[in-house]
């Protein structure tokens, strides 16, 4: 019995030195804070999180910055594996302001409440950022600052936890039109096609609504005369699915909201009104909207996307000779354009833990909140936008920042920011576990709007009947 009992201890404390390497939660460590992150495995998502990790480093080298991915995973299938062992998470997750709220209630007890962090130091302050974008990344769509706050934001004060912030966001992703130059240029050439006479760059007051639509029913009355090698163009990729797409369509067409304080509202006569815009416009022919998602393959002539995307389509989209990019932007025509945000959560279950090194003891919070700090500041900022990864959250840099050198400076780098924000609200009202489904639900509704035969006025009735019954059947918790 003793010897099992030896045993056992030497393998108790093998296990718990691995652990502590792993997780860097007890001792002295070998002369480096270990700050383990994991990040959505895209390409463009990890050479971000490289440019800092190096940027960073350089300036502390006392810290060794770790990037994991979440594999073949989404956020969803990656919290999930993780939600039965929280010793497996890593002290920072990359999250969406969407999706990732299904993990950000303060009673799961996943990721820490940043308020305290943010307003521990002026560099911080809540006035840099884009409000909206705060207010984004509280579970329930609205930051409130503590009570011991005395810095420059004048909002409403609480310490309740449900106005927490869960991530902190590192971009500002509003949605805009990207059309392809080189496709363009070809319809000017051999058809007299000229997108100029639709957007002009000079005069953005002339960029309405009814222009963007006229600019699709021409462009697609166009495809149809061009023969049958162009049968399988499209004018445009819309992205109606996207809650950002159609939210801003929605408001913009005098919609009175999908969903009301719980209430679903598909059916009012308002938000008829605009699908029949939609429909009319935009859906009613096969050659308008791209259901394939074909833009970087040169056969769809407009996409709506937010800036990030950007990055997919260089390799398709720019000349092999001069290696200019060959696509530039366009506001949407709203007046209140939607925006969207991702950042980096700090795991409640290693907030704590320490870490020593050279004598100097640090919560794994306080390691994982310098790195943040960096990300969000503007050095951060300019080096995540210089490359095109991000638009930034720091307000300082809408007009200077070097994400406007990205790709090309000459390009209409000012069509990401166009209008009033526009926030993301109408599922707040859910508990996180429930948006999903609802998120869902409304995006296979705009999908069906957009096809050209589901969509059609004579089975539109039955369309908003059956999504609301989906809609009302998730509240119940029928469909999950």
């Amino acid at each position: 019995m003793k010897r099992i009992k030896q045993f056992l201890a030497v393998v108790l404390s093998v296990v718990t030195c691995f652990a502590c390497a792993i997780f860097v939660g007890c001792g002295e460590t070998d002369g480096k804070y270990n700050l383990e992150i994991a990040v959505q495995n895209q390409n463009g998502e990890i050479k971000m999180m490289e440019i800092w990790k190096t940027a960073y480093e350089a300036k502390h080298p006392e810290v060794n910055v770790v990037i994991n991915n979440f594999g073949n995973d989404d956020i969803i299938g990656y919290m999930n594996k993780k939600a039965m062992n929280q010793n497996s998470l890593p002290h920072m997750v990359w999250l969406p302001d969407d999706f990732g709220h299904t993990f950000t209630d303060p009673e799961q007890g996943y990721f820490i409440d940043l308020r305290e962090m943010y307003e521990k130091s002026a560099d911080t302050d809540y006035s840099l950022y884009y409000e909206s974008m705060l207010h984004a990344a509280s579970n329930v769509g609205e930051f409130r600052p503590t009570t011991s706050y005395s810095g420059s934001y004048t909002g409403v004060k609480s310490n309740d936890a449900k106005y927490g912030i869960y991530f902190a966001p590192r971009d500002y992703n509003q949605i805009a039109i990207v059309y392809n130059k080189k496709a363009f240029n070809e319809l000017k050439t051999f058809f007299g096609f000229d997108i100029n006479n639709y957007y002009n760059p000079e005069k953005p007051e002339e960029w309405t609504m009814e222009k963007f639509a006229l600019l699709i029913n021409d462009l697609n009355t166009q495809i149809k005369t061009m023969g049958p090698a162009y049968e399988s163009y499209r004018a445009i990729r819309m992205n109606i699915q996207w809650e950002a797409v159609y939210t801003t369509f929605v408001e913009a067409l005098g919609g009175d909201g999908l969903i009301n304080d719980g209430e679903i509202n598909l059916d009012s006569q308002k938000n008829k009104a605009v699908y029949d815009y939609l429909w009319s416009n935009f859906f009613n022919e096969k050659n308008k909207v791209d259901i394939n998602d074909n833009f970087s393959k040169g056969t769809t002539y407009l996409t709506v996307v937010s800036r990030p995307l950007i990055l997919s389509y260089l390799p398709y989209l720019r000349d092999k000779n001069s290696g200019k990019v060959m696509m530039d932007f366009i506001p949407f025509p709203a007046e209140k354009v939607a925006a969207g945000t991702s950042g980096y959560g700090i795991t409640k279950k290693h907030a704590e833990e320490t870490q020593t090194v050279n004598g100097v003891t640090k919560t794994n919070k306080e390691i994982a909140w310098d790195f943040i700090k960096f990300i969000i500041s503007e050095e951060g900022q300019n080096l995540g936008g210089k490359e095109g990864f991000i638009q930034p959250i720091v307000k300082s840099l809408k007009e200077t920042g070097e994400w406007r050198q990205a790709f090309d400076p000459a390009m209409n780098h000012d069509a990401w920011f166009n209008g009033d924000e526009l926030r993301l609200t109408i599922y707040n009202y859910f508990p996180g576990s429930m948006r999903t489904s609802l998120r869902t639900q409304t995006s296979n509704f705009f999908v069906n709007l957009a096809n050209v035969e589901n969509g059609a006025p004579s089975k539109r009735e039955k369309l908003i009947a059956d999504y609301t019954k989906n809609l009302e059947d998730v509240k119940k918790g029928a469909i999950v």
